[in-house]
């Protein structure tokens, strides 16, 4: 029977937000903008952040529930009408938007999209289970939310012990769980669109900070006041940018699934087997109730069990990973039981029996899999990107000479390659000539980790280099630390002086607005000014000045040393630019000479072994840095030396284009640089959106 209008409001959460509050009536002011948000979930959240994002801003957010909203909108009720006719905006997520714009028309100026933020990524294992008879979902231990691999388990008649079992990496591995950033990526992404936002530069920043989902439908708070901070900017409401920290994460309180250890170390955050029940299950004593990963597969066989066979079903089985994938008994026990082949990672919530660590181990961190038994163009010492980037991402570059190869490959492919320096009145032959376009500055080539620090401490002001201006043999005059930017020279040390000053400043404004800094280690050994301790790229007298001994002195810098630098420049870095993340790689090509007194082959070796440590001191204690394996990819054993050419330095296009092919997917998810995303997997999470969250937290609060 037809729900009537007046039985609906009588018992509905929209009607309780229109009429309890005095604004919900009130004329509007001019001063005052009034939001009504409708949604999923994420609605309440939303209108939550709006309010504290801006003074000028009253809203109420609605989970709305279906299909007695559709019935209601569908009857054109006048009342209904009235009481959305009072908002300046109704903010709703995309799949609602037509119930208003289809039965009020009048009212769809007043309309504004923001997006059902999903991602599956960090949670591949969750799944929502149907319940045929009921036409609804399988709610079990953290409601809704269900395990794959555990439904996998008791549909295949193992016992929650043998289930246990398969949870590790290479179940993972093979149900294609570390594959799901590329299709969670793209599904985001098309959320985004269908409210007119742009996520993917949201998605960097989210994920350089960690794990940004509670589960594949809950973001964490400071998503969705980054949505409503834009939402703001679109109807020009300026938003005080810190108001939202101060709010309490509602998504928080209902159940918190977990990222599993294996794919928390593939995905650069922290993760874990403990599971956090929904808010109000528990005892008032106990707010907080976690399950281990038995406790929690124990609970779902025994919901899975009160279920006829043939009355569940789960999309995910019907995945080609899921329809082949077997767990093979070793032994039956005389009690019936199975000893299953696959057996977990050594984690907090089980002690596992056995002789061999590397039994689990994945097979990337094995030789023989991951190198000898591959052809050279197929191995990957990469494994996965910390963070990932969009077309719009702005990527700087500096470095040494390898690092041109990355500049000139994200031009090529209409990447967003950051040029704060550019000259229009040159042809792009003589642009290329004078240094314009290989780097993201005119710096020329910046092969120390100190050079890159006195980029910086030059560019605010912070050192001003006793030597600005070196005489070449031919009377003109070069700048010292980029003597060979300008193949003519200057007239004068006012010209260098001059031409400085144009550049320092598109350095400036390079560190203050570039997403990612991609730095290229090429050298340990330099030389310095001993005045200042300023260093050079190449030796004075080598393309300018003259070498003076009371002056001018060699220096092969330490680990600690370049450790040092490091960190000083990105922490300088972060006070102008917060959200600013790095790549660091190291430069395969060999040095070309060494000042030390030793064999060029051994200097090589220490300076590539030193800017190797460092590189990987710098990026283990910093969430915003990440190494990338260049240097191993053109020298490792599986290459034989063919990524090198007859003059055993110039790295071959073939090497090239493997370093590229590498970086490109793992950092980008570049359409055939890896695998595809999964067309399955991405029409289950484009649903993630339109399935409507527990309904139970809503009776319980």
């Amino acid at each position: 029977m037809p729900l009537k209008i007046s039985n609906w409001f009588a018992r509905s959460p929209l009607l309780e937000s229109f009429e309890l509050p005095a604004w919900a009536v009130a004329k509007p002011s001019s001063e005052t903008k009034k939001f009504l948000v409708l949604g999923n979930c994420q609605a309440r959240s939303m209108g939550e952040c709006l309010q504290a994002l801006s003074r000028r801003v009253t809203a109420r957010g609605v989970e709305i529930k279906l299909p007695d909203m559709v019935e209601e909108f569908a009857r054109k009720n006048d009342r209904f009408h009235s009481i959305l006719s009072q908002y300046d905006f109704i903010l709703t997520q995309p799949s609602y938007a037509p119930l208003i714009k289809t039965h009020f028309p009048n009212l769809s100026t007043q309309v504004e999209l923001f997006p059902a933020v999903s991602f599956s990524a960090y949670h591949p294992d969750l799944v929502y289970i149907k319940v045929r008879s009921t036409n609804s979902y399988l709610c079990g231990p953290l409601g809704h939310y269900n395990s794959a691999i555990a439904f996998w388990g008791f549909s295949h008649g193992l016992d929650p012990k043998e289930t246990l079992e398969l949870f590790n990496s290479h179940t993972y591995e093979a149900l294609g769980y570390f594959r799901f950033w590329k299709s969670s990526r793209q599904a985001l992404i098309e959320q985004g669109k269908d409210a007119n936002v742009s996520l993917a530069e949201y998605l960097d920043k989210w994920s350089s900070a960690g794990c940004f989902m509670h589960s594949i439908n809950h973001p964490m708070l400071h998503v969705i006041a980054d949505i409503a901070e834009n939402v703001l900017d679109r109807v020009e409401i300026r938003s005080a940018k810190m108001g939202s920290f101060y709010l309490a994460d509602e998504q928080a309180d209902g159940p918190v699934w977990p990222v599993f250890p294996e794919i928390a170390a593939q995905l650069g955050v922290s993760g874990s087997y403990n599971f956090k029940v929904e808010k109000g299950v528990s005892l008032p004593e106990r707010p907080v109730m976690m399950l281990d990963l038995r406790e929690f597969i124990e609970a779902s066989f025994e919901n899975f069990g009160r279920h006829a066979t043939d009355d569940v079903v789960c999309d995910r089985m019907t995945h080609e990973a899921f329809r082949t994938f077997r767990a093979t008994p070793r032994q039956s026990h005389a009690d019936g039981s199975r000893e299953v082949e696959s057996a977990p990672q050594e984690s907090s919530h089980t002690v596992v029996d056995r002789t061999n660590p590397y039994t689990d181990l994945p097979k990337h961190q094995f030789w023989r899999s991951a190198v000898s038994s591959l052809p050279m163009e197929a191995v990957d010492p990469a494994v996965s990107g910390r963070f990932q980037f969009s077309r719009d991402t702005k990527v700087a570059t500096a470095g040494s000479c390898f690092a041109q190869n990355i500049s000139r490959t994200l031009q090529s492919r209409g990447y967003s390659f950051y040029l704060a320096e550019t000259q229009d009145s040159l042809t792009p032959d003589e642009a290329r000539k004078r240094n314009y376009g290989i780097f993201s500055a005119r710096f020329g080539n910046v092969y120390t980790a100190k050079q890159l620090l006195q980029l910086y401490e030059r560019a605010f002001g912070m050192l001003i280099p006793v030597e600005s201006a070196w005489r070449r043999g031919d009377g003109r005059y070069v700048d010292p630390f980029r003597p060979q930017i300008e193949p003519e020279g200057y007239e004068s040390p006012q010209s260098v002086a001059d031409a400085r000053r144009v550049h320092l400043d598109a350095v400036r404004e390079m560190f203050r607005s570039l997403d990612v800094l991609i730095f290229t280690l090429g050298l340990t050994e330099s030389w310095q000014s001993k005045g200042d301790g300023a260093v050079f790229p190449l030796a004075p007298g080598v393309a300018g000045g003259r070498l003076n001994r009371s002056r001018h002195e060699f220096v092969n810098f330490q680990v600690e040393e370049i450790v040092a630098d490091l960190d000083r420049f990105l922490n300088l870095l972060r006070t102008v630019n917060a959200r600013a993340r790095m790549i660091l790689t190291v430069s395969p090509v060999p040095l070309i000479a060494t000042y030390e007194q030793q064999h060029v082959l051994v200097a090589n070796t220490y300076s590539k072994s030193a800017l190797r440590v460092a590189a990987n001191e710098v990026c283990a204690d910093r969430p915003n840095c990440a190494y990338f394996p260049s240097y191993e990819i053109i020298t490792g054993n599986h290459a034989r030396g063919l990524y090198f050419d007859s003059d055993l330095r110039t790295v071959t296009s073939n090497g090239v284009d493997h370093v590229m092919r590498l970086f490109l997917k793992h950092y980008f998810g570049e359409q055939g640089a890896g695998i595809d995303a999964d067309a399955a997997l991405l029409q289950e999470l484009r649903s993630v959106s339109d399935i409507v969250c527990d309904e139970e937290a809503l009776d319980r609060r």
